[in-house]
């Protein structure tokens, strides 16, 4: 999964002609979860989320709306604290900027 961020978003994100001149951005990965799930899937949202806030702090300077979302079906069949782990995700950096950021995951059965 963390493929995903080295060789697809991150070169769409630093090649892109007007960095300078975005003011918003939503992304968005939206999987089916393989059972049983990685083990190290929260640590994967978690690294996506604090390399993509660093990306957007260095090169996106007009930015004003930071949005990244995980929708995960059939990611889990036990309970978890997602408002917790969703907490720990948002891009405190950004945030302090006045960027308006919902960095968060939404996990459920399919």
């Amino acid at each position: 999964m963390d493929s995903t961020l080295r060789k697809w978003l991150l070169p769409v994100l630093l090649n892109l002609p007007s960095q300078g001149l975005l003011e918003v951005i939503h992304i968005t990965f939206s999987f089916v979860v393989p059972f049983p799930w990685p083990v190290d899937l929260h640590d994967w949202m978690l690294t996506i989320s604090a390399t993509l806030e660093a990306v957007l702090v260095k090169y996106f300077l007009r930015l004003q709306v930071a949005k990244l979302k995980f929708d995960l079906r059939n990611a889990h069949t036990k309970p978890f604290d997602w408002n917790d782990f969703n907490e720990k995700m948002q891009p405190k950096k950004l945030i302090s900027l006045g960027i308006i950021c919902d960095f968060s995951a939404n996990a459920y059965r399919a």
